[in-house]
């Protein structure tokens, strides 16, 4: 009997063991893909963005649970925008970054300081590429910046981007 319930306990184990790996495998194979697409940045032109972002929706398909295709493929959307706002892909870029926020405010796994960067960082581009919405969306950057370092004083991408805000919106 024990050896049974041994038995059935180590066979439990194991596929707990073979799940985890699985996990990890896919987990690293992702985070691989996309650093793959991301890569395409070193140079970065208008035409290797689109590229970089085609790519990330594809690895996104390919692990819709995941938060880091989301996360990029939303930051790598703004930044187009706020270096490219008269280009006529910016705005189907926008409304893109804009629709993978609003699928990470509902992920549970998602860090809640990265997740008000973006928003932070996609009312800026809102007003590099409609100056006439500043006064609609200024406070909005700003308080999405200052919840960011609040929640982690640490974040890098917060405080870079809060302070090219500062320094460059009037």
């Amino acid at each position: 009997m024990t050896s049974q319930i041994s038995n059935r306990v180590i066979a439990l184990l194991f596929s707990a063991l073979l799940s985890v790996q699985s996990f990890m495998a896919q987990t690293s194979s992702m985070e691989s893909l996309v650093g793959q697409s991301l890569s395409q940045l070193q140079n970065p032109t208008t035409e290797s963005y689109v590229n970089c972002v085609a790519q990330l929706q594809r690895v996104e398909a390919m692990y819709p649970d995941s938060v880091l295709p989301k996360y990029q493929l939303a930051l790598q959307s703004l930044v187009f925008v706020v270096q490219n706002p008269a280009d006529p892909q910016a705005s189907s870029m926008l409304k893109l970054a804009e629709q993978r926020i609003r699928s990470l405010e509902s992920m549970p796994a998602v860090d809640a300081s990265n997740l008000h960067t973006l928003q932070g960082f996609y009312y800026t581009a809102v007003i590099v590429q409609t100056p006439s919405l500043a006064p609609t969306c200024y406070r909005d950057a700003l308080d999405h910046f200052e919840k960011a370092l609040q929640l982690n004083p640490d974040n890098t991408l917060a405080r870079n981007l809060q302070a090219q805000f500062m320094a460059n919106m009037p």
